[in-house]
């Protein structure tokens, strides 16, 4: 029995490592879409669209930087909504010691990504 059990604590540790690692590793992504990639997708977005107005680019420039803005944006809204547990990081479902690590480091750290 004590074997089991032992086997049962260490996957959970597992479980909780992997999951955390999966966390972090989300949030890191998540920050970097919001305070590196999206501002500039924005801004290349912002000065095609002037120069297209402009005369100075085509319709074609303008809407593949429209398009360009709207994959980032996506790809943050979406990887946000991983990270708050609305779709899974992983292909794998989450152990139920994994899923209650996960809320209370989303609940203590979703603050600091505001």
């Amino acid at each position: 029995m004590a074997a089991v059990r032992r086997t049962a604590e260490l996957q959970v540790l597992n479980d909780v490592s992997t999951d955390f690692t999966a966390y972090r590793t989300q949030r890191t992504r998540v920050l970097m879409l919001r305070d590196t990639y999206l501002p500039k997708a924005q801004s290349a977005r912002d000065i095609v669209e002037y120069a297209y107005r402009r005369g100075g680019q085509s319709l074609l420039d303008f809407l593949d930087a429209q398009r360009s803005y709207r994959e980032t944006a996506l790809a943050h809204s979406a990887g946000a909504g991983r990270l708050l547990g609305l779709d899974l990081p992983s292909s794998r479902p989450m152990s139920v010691a994994g899923s209650m690590a996960a809320a209370v480091v989303r609940d203590t750290a979703h603050s600091s990504i505001k």
